[in-house]
Formats: structure tokens, sequence, C-alpha cells
């Protein structure tokens, strides 16, 4: 019984003791759960906390290495700035001085091509000047040649004109003195002559004279002076007297000249034919007698003319046929004395 109860009791410690360890085993599988719990729950806020140190220093070397990176591209862009500027600022002083150098160059350049241009406009004009003052040599040597043969050739035509006139003149005299000689014995039979009135005035004159001469001896001078005032006046009356008496011979020449002028020119017009001038398109033409009167256009060679009148190597003509000016004055001979105008 005892041992029953021992074995009981043995069972119920044995089941206390199993409960016991069962518990124990339970309590340290709970403490055990507890502090593995734990301790995973100090591994995972460890992990947690590197985890998250981790990511904050991440974050900072994230931070730092943008703001790394963005002071290095600050600094990139500051100096890719400076360097832009210090280049654009070199090309601008190498473009500056490639402009002063052009620009000293040119200069220099124009300095010389207006110096060179200069230089030649100089000698253009020296040689210019060369040119024309050996041409106005020439021409003045050429102006001087053809004045002197002009000089030349009008003295030889004034003196074949002088010479023309001078046997005109004593041709009209002698014909003047013949008709005039003619005409005083014609007119002696009717009155007395202006010779013999001449001669009685000077009879007259004389006589006053001499008797003013015999009173001069006596005379005082107021006399003298009256005296000298007479014969001045004889002598003006004299002089007047024969101005008068060779105009009237004079006029009676001309009027008998000029009425047989007439008649011989009614009677015949004369013709001349141009002759000269072929080579040069016809001879020389003037307005008026004088040589030095305007030029007009050239009278053609074989041009026929009809004098008008004539003075010595001048003639002045009237155009008939050919071509040339309808009226003017040409040359009957040339300055070689080569006939220009040939009398039809």
């Amino acid at each position: 019984m005892n041992w029953q109860l021992q074995k009981k009791k043995a069972e119920e410690e044995a089941a206390e003791n199993k409960v016991a360890e069962v518990a124990e085993a339970r309590r340290k599988a709970e403490e055990a759960a507890a502090a593995k719990q734990a301790e995973e729950e100090a591994e995972a806020r460890r992990q947690a906390q590197e985890k998250e140190q981790a990511e904050q220093a991440a974050k900072q070397r994230a931070d730092e290495e943008q703001a790394r990176r963005k002071v290095e591209e600050e600094a990139a862009e500051k100096k890719r700035t400076e360097e832009a500027a210090a280049r654009r600022k070199a090309e601008e002083e190498a473009a500056e001085k490639k402009r002063t150098e052009e620009a000293e160059a040119r200069r220099k350049a124009e300095e010389e091509a207006a110096e060179k241009k200069r230089a030649e406009e100089a000698e253009t004009r020296r040689k210019a000047e060369e040119t024309a003052s050996a041409k106005q040599a020439e021409e003045e040597a050429e102006a001087r040649r053809q004045a002197q043969e002009r000089e030349a050739a009008e003295r030889a035509d004034e003196e074949e004109e002088a010479r023309r006139k001078v046997e005109e003149a004593a041709a009209a005299k002698k014909q003047a003195e013949e008709e005039a000689e003619q005409q005083a014995d014609e007119e002696t039979e009717a009155q007395p002559t202006a010779n013999d009135e001449a001669e009685k005035g000077q009879r007259f004159m004389d006589v006053v004279a001499e008797a003013t001469r015999k009173n001069s001896e006596t005379e005082d001078p107021k006399k003298l002076t009256m005296r000298k005032a007479v014969e001045e006046a004889v002598a003006q009356k004299r002089a007047e007297q024969a101005t008068e008496d060779a105009k009237k011979k004079k006029g009676k020449a001309k009027k008998k000249a000029a009425a047989g002028g007439s008649a011989a020119s009614a009677g015949e017009a004369k013709t001349w034919e141009v002759v000269g001038g072929r080579q040069g398109g016809g001879i020389v033409v003037r307005e008026g007698q004088d040589l030095k009167s305007p030029e007009l256009d050239k009278l053609a060679f074989g041009a026929e003319v009809q004098e008008l009148s004539r003075e010595g190597n001048r003639l002045h003509f009237r155009l008939l046929s050919g071509e040339g000016p309808s009226e003017g004055w040409a040359n009957v001979l040339s300055r070689e004395k080569k006939e220009l105008l040939k009398r039809r």
C-alpha cells in the first residue's frame, strides 16, 4: 500500500518534475525564443540602424558628391567662361592688332601708291610740259614762219598794189592834166580861166604885200603886227585858192575817168576761171580786200567768176558757176607768183 503510495507519489513527483521540467524547458524555450527574438530584434534594429546609417552615409556621400560635382561644374564653367573670355579677348586683341597692321599696311600702301602716283603725275606733267613747250616752240616757229610768209606776201601785194596805184594815179593825173588842158582851151573862148582868176588874185595880193612892205619901214610896232596879220591872211588865201583849183581839176578828172570806166564796164563784163588750188580744195576767199578780213569758204578749182573790181593782186568777184561763196575777194597770183585766177 505504501509502496503504491510511494510509487504514486513518485509518479506524481516524477510527473510534477516532468511538468516542472517541461515548464522549465518551456520557460527556457520561451526565454531562449524571447532572447532570440530580442537578439533578432536587436539585430534587426542594428541592421536597420546600420542601414539607416549606411543610407545616411550614402546620402551624405551623394550630397557631398553632388556638391563636389556642382563645385567642379561651377569651377569648370567658371574656367570655361574665363577661358572663353580670355580666348575672346585674345581673338579681339589679335583681330584689333591685325586690323591695325592691315590699316597700317593699307596706309603705307596708299601713301606709296599716292607718292608713286604723284611722281608719275609729276613725270607726266613734266613730259607734257616738255612736249607742250616743244610743240609750242614748233608752233611759234611755224607761226613766225607763216607770219613772215604772210607779211612777205602782204608786202609783195602792198608793193604791187602801191605800184599799180602809182601807175594808175600817174595815168589818171596825166589824163586829168590833158583833159584839164583841153577843158581850159575850151573855156578860154567863153570866159576867163581859173588860172587867170588865180593870177589876178595873186597880183592883187602881191600889190597888197608890196604896199605893206613899203609902209613897214616907218610903221610902229602896232602897225607891224597888223602887217604880219595881213600877210598871214594873204598866205592863207593863196593856199585856199590853190587847194580849190586842185580840187576842181581832180573832180573833173574823176568824173571823166568814172564815165570812161562805166562805159567800159557796160561794154564788157570780165570773167575769170579758177586754175589754182587743185590739191588744196580751192583757193582762199576773204570777206573784204584786207588780207586780215574774215575768211570764207574756198573757191573750187574750175569755178567761173565775174570781176566786180580789182585792186592790185586782189580781185573782187561774183560767182557765176562752180562751188564757192557767192561773192568775195581772192588773190589773182600766189605768193610764188603762180596763177590762181586766169582771165577768160
